[in-house]
């Protein structure tokens, strides 16, 4: 980063003052120099395995997003069903099942779809 500094300032100080090339050839190299000696001298820090700030509640985590992709796929295929039903009611018969077909794939995980199929077949 130095010699990326040291560069931009060479080249804004193109047009007002001229640095020779020996200069620039030291100033790079005394600070590539100090960069390898300061990463013998000190000692590297204490190797810490990395650890996910949420490693205990991975299981609950794991647990959360399977309830909700289960949740997803069901309102996507009970959806799709109940609005192929309701496209469908123009056939006698076969619309009621399709829509039933919905609503109990949407009754494996939501609440209101089990109490509305079971006001249906009652």
């Amino acid at each position: 980063m130095l010699i990326l500094a040291f560069v931009g300032f060479k080249m804004l100080t193109l047009h007002h003052a001229e640095i020779p090339i020996t200069a620039s050839l030291i100033v790079i190299a005394g600070i590539l120099a100090a960069g390898i000696f300061a990463s013998i001298v000190v000692p590297p820090p204490e190797a810490d395995p990395l650890v996910s700030p949420v490693e205990g509640d991975r299981a609950r985590l794991m647990r959360i997003t399977l309830v909700t992709a289960r949740r997803t796929v069901a309102l996507v295929v009970g959806g799709t069903l109940i609005l192929f039903g309701t496209v469908l009611k123009i056939v006698p018969g076969l619309g009621v099942v399709v829509i039933t077909a919905g609503l109990s794939v949407l009754a494996t995980q939501f609440v209101w779809a089990r109490k509305l199929l079971s006001s249906r077949t009652e």
